[in-house]
């Protein structure tokens, strides 16, 4: 029997990563099992459905936390599935809270919609999973360190390296003996990759061998900011607001960005780039999360250790408050002084931010920070596009303030990064390069490029196809 690859979520789009493995042996394995984010009905009905019967899936190899990768987990779970759930231990980590607030966030928007439903006399609707069936979920977690081959079953060894993009995240080496051929087949698979040089965690692995590599493509076609000029504007932005006796309000997510905002306001207090300034972290989740970073110095590049070594930790700067309680976020409003808030979600579409966002947008000295991608449709997009007014809680407020982005923070390679990573394979031995994680027209430019770059054999996955791998 052929090993085969089917691509079932996150094919010419980035939601819902899911990839189906059946080995030479009819095992099946999935590389992720991310939750697909859309429209109601095509969510409900792509997250309800999975290429077998969750009974019958041996093992889930997960690349990293986010839900667009785990988040489908609980639902596999609640359909049947009992096999290991493979993961680096600080992903392992990272979904506890991922997942419940996920199930928690599904409970609080349904509660609302079936009271609405029920008025109607119409029937209500169950959500995908509850915290039970994230409960079950995490029993199945099976932590795996970075570079320790393991064996699961038909002789398929995996093994992890540093993905860069966000704490935990791991690019999959699978190994397997082929059948037809006699000889070691190898498999990559990226998840998401991030990039070089940004604070805290260690760059992507170069690998340099593999017969096969399905790599994220995301950004295709577009460049980053330099990580470089992140702290220049930062500086301004914070000089600025205290000048004018603003507050600066930063909407970011709890996983990856607030961290990284913590570390660039460290090595500025460091400098003493920056006038004193108290910053708040108004986030549980955030916080949390945080605290799952200190525990996990395995993932920490070489500066953010020296730090460490030092005595000095990036990721709780002085000056820094963690705000836990609602009623200690309420007491931000009644601060006049100038601030910074950091606060989630990153696009605005819920949680403390947007309480935030309704208590200063109206006042010209203060500023909303936007440090990451803003969805189509968010409040975020909206306020970063200009919208001169916006609704919240059934209020219309004036947006006043100064509006200012630093997007450098990218967690994923961009279009140069993917390829300069790689570059670093083997051509000759390469058969296949799959890109997935990537919206239609990023992926025709980042086919082109790696073309012109001598690379042959691209193929774009499309949902539901299957190949036959050696």
């Amino acid at each position: 029997m052929t090993t085969k690859l089917q691509f079932w979520g996150a094919a010419e789009n980035v939601t819902g990563s899911l990839h189906h493995i059946t080995t030479q042996g009819g095992r099946h394995l999935f590389l992720d099992c991310g939750l697909f984010q859309g429209h109601r009905q095509e969510s409900i009905e792509r997250n309800q459905t999975f290429p077998v019967d969750a009974t019958m899936v041996d093992a889930v190899i997960l690349s990293h936390a986010h839900l667009d990768h785990s988040g489908n987990l609980p639902v596999l779970v609640k359909q049947g599935f009992n096999g290991p759930i493979y993961a680096t231990p600080a992903t392992a980590d990272l979904i506890k809270i991922l997942l419940s607030d996920s199930a928690h966030l599904m409970k609080r928007d349904l509660d609302y919609l079936n009271k609405r439903r029920l008025a109607r006399g119409q029937d209500l609707i169950e959500p995908l999973y509850t915290q039970e069936d994230v409960d079950c979920t995490l029993e199945l977690l099976v932590p795996v360190n970075y570079l320790m081959p393991l064996v699961i079953f038909d002789e398929v060894t995996i093994t992890f390296f540093d993905a860069g993009h966000i704490l935990g995240s791991a690019i999959t080496e699978l190994k397997w003996k082929s059948a037809e051929t006699g000889r070691e087949t190898i498999l990559v698979f990226t998840g998401d990759l991030g990039r070089d040089h940004l604070p805290i965690l260690k760059d992507p692995t170069n690998l340099t061998e593999a017969d096969y590599i399905i790599t994220e493509s995301t950004y295709g076609g577009r460049l980053h900011d330099s990580i470089e000029k992140v702290g220049e504007d930062l500086t301004r932005i914070i000089k600025d607001t205290v000048k004018h006796r603003g507050k600066i309000i930063i909407p970011a997510f709890s996983v990856g960005r607030t961290q990284e905002i913590l570390y660039e306001i460290a090595q500025l207090k460091a400098k003493n780039a920056i006038p004193e300034i108290p910053i708040y972290l108004d986030s549980p989740m955030a916080i949390e999360a945080t605290q799952i970073f200190n525990r996990h110095l395995e993932c920490f590049d070489t500066e953010t250790m020296e730090q460490l070594k030092a005595g000095k930790n990036p990721l709780f700067p002085p000056g820094v408050f963690f705000l836990k309680t609602t009623d200690e976020s309420k007491e931000l409003n009644n601060i006049d002084f100038p601030c910074i808030i950091i606060s989630a979600s990153g696009m605005c579409e819920g949680g403390r931010v947007v309480h935030h966002i309704a208590n200063n947008c109206d006042r010209r000295n203060n500023v909303i920070l936007f440090v990451g991608y803003q969805g189509q449709h968010t409040l975020g997009r909206k306020i970063m596009d200009g919208a001169y007014e916006i609704t919240l809680f059934g209020e219309t407020h004036r947006v006043n303030c100064r509006i200012e982005k630093i997007l450098a923070f990218s967690a994923h390679a961009d279009e140069q990064e993917l390829l300069t990573w790689l570059q670093h394979f083997n051509k000759k031995t390469l058969k296949r390069i799959f890109l997935v994680h990537g919206e239609p027209e990023a992926q025709v430019k980042l086919t082109d490029s790696l073309e012109k770059n001598g690379f042959e054999n691209l193929h774009i996955g499309k949902h539901g196809e299957t190949i036959k791998l050696i």
